[in-house]
């Protein structure tokens, strides 16, 4: 049997992909998808956006936290846990404690 001899002329091929067995396979974290997504131009991270938005899943999930945030919040309303506010200056002062309040915890978290 006759057999043609090898081509030196290989294809270039630009990416390299490594076959990995079906054990040895991870998916990436959430933290490494973020940061993944956080190096997207600006118009790809909102189409992402958009599209997670549509998600039904999402959107329940997303229902079911709005729903509790309300719950909570009407919890607290029943058993006296809020502020009245009733002029521009009480308003300013409880933006200003809001901002301080971040501001320290930034510097914490830096």
């Amino acid at each position: 049997p006759t057999t043609s001899p090898k081509s030196k002329l290989r294809p270039k091929i630009p990416f390299v992909f490594r076959t990995r067995s079906a054990h040895v396979f991870s998916m990436p974290t959430v933290a490494e998808i973020k940061a993944a997504a956080r190096k997207l131009p600006v118009k790809h991270r909102t189409d992402l956006l958009e599209h997670f938005a549509q998600d039904p899943a999402i959107q329940k999930e997303q229902l079911s936290r709005l729903r509790a945030a309300v719950e909570e919040g009407e919890r607290d309303f029943a058993e006296g846990r809020y502020i009245e506010i009733n002029s521009k200056a009480e308003l300013r002062e409880f933006f200003d404690d809001i901002k301080r309040r971040g501001r320290t915890r930034l510097k914490r978290s830096a």
